[in-house]
């Protein structure tokens, strides 16, 4: 008897140690996908940071082009090649109030528009109004 008591027990360790081991892997998994989905979103954080450093970029072109010619003219402005399928373009925007533009800025699969409409004040051009993710 005292021996079926020892197998008994044994077993019962045995199903608890594989309980266990479930439990660890599956805890591991969720961890995993945890520190995946971080990731992902780390790198789509620093893609928008990089967008909109590119946006304020191709305004900072447009009011150059303003404080020497006082008017703006489409351009598409040459990106480091670090930056990879990057693009950024600006267009002048009809608006007759104002000179207007639009940036227009590309990285990877990711796009994201803006338009800056531009005031003299003092003999300075400044932006006036700017609006985010315009078509």
């Amino acid at each position: 008897m005292r021996h079926t008591t020892s197998r008994s027990r044994r077993g019962l360790t045995m199903a608890i140690a594989l309980t266990l081991l479930v439990i660890v892997a599956a805890a591991l998994v969720a961890v995993a996908q945890l520190v995946r989905d971080d990731a992902g979103r780390t790198l789509d954080e620093r893609r928008d940071a990089q967008l909109r450093a590119l946006l304020l970029a191709g305004r900072d072109v447009a009011a150059s082009q303003l404080a020497a010619t006082g008017q703006v003219s489409d351009v598409v402005i040459s990106l480091p090649t670090d930056l990879g399928d990057a693009a950024l373009s600006v267009e002048a925007a009809a608006d007759a109030s104002r000179p207007s533009i639009i940036v227009r800025a590309r990285l990877d699969d990711r796009r994201l528009n803006s338009r800056f409409a531009f005031a003299a004040s003092d003999g300075v051009w400044k932006v006036e109004h700017a609006e985010l993710d315009v078509p």
